[in-house]
């Protein structure tokens, strides 16, 4: 059997990685969107660890931002209609811009 305790340590280092992957641009984006006319308040907090789920709020609109829709759009598939993708993944910052744009249209 292989070593459970590293198993299960890695899940939860990789979680951690992802949380500040996301979590970084995302404060990022925030903080340069504020500076925009007719923004008076950008924030997020992470409300669950497992799976990970942001709350942003822009002037007091909320949506959730899912760990597992940032994955799905990360994706670059080889051909149109393939089920299978490569790496490299699309730039997380990018893919966050996208999905604000939908959350918050």
């Amino acid at each position: 059997m292989t070593d459970w305790k590293k198993d299960i340590s890695s899940v939860f280092i990789n979680n951690e990685a992802r949380r500040v992957e996301i979590n970084n641009p995302l404060n990022d984006l925030l903080n340069e969107l504020k500076s925009e006319e007719g923004i008076h308040k950008a924030s997020f907090e992470l409300v669950n660890e497992f799976p990970l789920i942001w709350n942003v709020q822009i002037n007091g609109k909320e949506a959730q931002i899912v760990e597992a829709d940032v994955a799905l759009a990360q994706r670059l598939y080889d051909e149109p209609y393939d089920k299978t993708f490569s790496d490299p993944k699309r730039d997380v910052t990018e893919v966050l811009k996208e999905i604000l744009v939908l959350k918050f249209k």
